[in-house]
């Protein structure tokens, strides 16, 4: 990279925010990179993320992603420093961990400083003053992180103190309203821009009460672990094994993709039903092989009887098949679970 070219580097969710402090910077002339964290519970992912990469190349900037992996949920999500907000969301130590990846990708490209979205006061645990200070402190980015959208509210980053960073083109928002980015956007020619959504997963109180379930549990948890307990129906066998049940036909895609992780369980022939996985684990929480006994086949086998065809239309008996890396190895014919029997077992 040409040392004559200024650059900057930028966290980016994409949202509104992230956008306007980008066209900040980039309108004091810097070369910016943006880093876009990409995982199935934050972030842009497939299409959306390649929508995202074309939206930002046609403003003239670079996306660098980053898709976290098994570090993240042991360092990070499992041990937060700062602990969690209202759910399992541990804002702080994420911004963090954001923050350091960041800082890296400055040294990297010889860049002149980090920058943000973050608005003072907008969330109630990660942009307080105290929050902000704590992200700063645990990044090693102090003095070079630069929030663009409360700078004039905040103390002087290195770079606006050096002349680098021209501190009076800078704003001085505030709070939860979005008025005064929305008149920015309109001064920065900024037109299509995402309304407020669900943000990140880890602050959906059911999602992350099954959640919450798994780690008492297991002490450990995985990606893929995530990636099912989002999509599925959710279930806790005993004996450290889950099982995964589809909702919906268009499931079935996504949990053909873990079938090498353990049992697949579904009607026969052709009975119209939905397709569970079963997945053991062992006492530190890692997949092990699963060997079904009668009585585990017995709870899987009733378990999705009862999300059958046959049993809408009032079949007592369901015939059932049990298979492991695509080779079928028991059937079996089952009675449907009440609907008081699957509370027992319900993650």
């Amino acid at each position: 990279m040409d040392k004559n070219i200024k650059s900057a580097i930028g966290l980016f969710s994409g949202g509104l925010d992230s956008w306007l402090s980008a066209l900040l910077i980039k309108k004091q002339g810097f070369k910016v990179y943006l880093l876009h964290f990409s995982s199935p519970y934050f972030g842009y992912v497939n299409e959306g993320l390649q929508g995202l990469k074309d939206k930002v190349k046609e403003n003239g900037m670079e996306l660098i992603v980053v898709e976290p992996g098994q570090e993240y949920l042991d360092n990070v999500f499992c041990n937060p420093e700062y602990g969690y907000g209202s759910s399992k969301n541990p804002c702080i130590d994420c911004h963090g961990y954001m923050l350091k990846v960041a800082k890296s990708k400055m040294e990297e490209l010889s860049a002149k400083f980090v920058f943000s979205g973050e608005v003072l006061g907008q969330r109630p645990m990660s942009q307080q003053r105290r929050g902000l200070g704590a992200v700063e402190k645990q990044s090693g980015l102090k003095g070079f992180l630069v929030r663009p959208l409360s700078a004039k509210l905040l103390m002087p980053s290195i770079p606006e103190q050096n002349g680098i960073l021209n501190r009076d083109t800078l704003m001085s928002i505030s709070g939860r309203g979005r008025k005064d980015q929305i008149a920015l956007a309109q001064e920065l020619g900024l037109k299509e821009f995402p309304q407020p959504a669900g943000g990140c997963k880890f602050t959906d109180p059911n999602l992350t009460k099954r959640l919450s379930k798994m780690l008492d549990i297991n002490g450990h948890i995985t990606w893929d672990d995530l990636k099912l307990l989002r999509f599925s129906r959710n279930f806790y066998i005993g004996d450290n094994v889950y099982f995964y049940v589809t909702r919906e036909e268009k499931e079935l895609s996504l949990l053909t993709k873990f079938f090498n992780m353990g049992v697949v369980v579904e009607p026969r022939g052709d009975i119209p039903g939905a397709t569970g996985l079963a997945v053991k684990y062992d006492k530190n929480g890692f997949q092990k092989n699963l060997e079904i006994s009668n009585d585990l086949s017995v709870v899987l086998g009733k378990i999705i009887a009862r999300y059958t065809k046959a049993y809408q239309q009032g079949c007592l008996n369901v015939d059932i098949c049990f298979a492991k890396k695509g080779v079928v190895f028991l059937k079996e014919t089952y009675e449907p679970f009440t609907e008081q029997d699957l509370e027992k077992y319900r993650l």
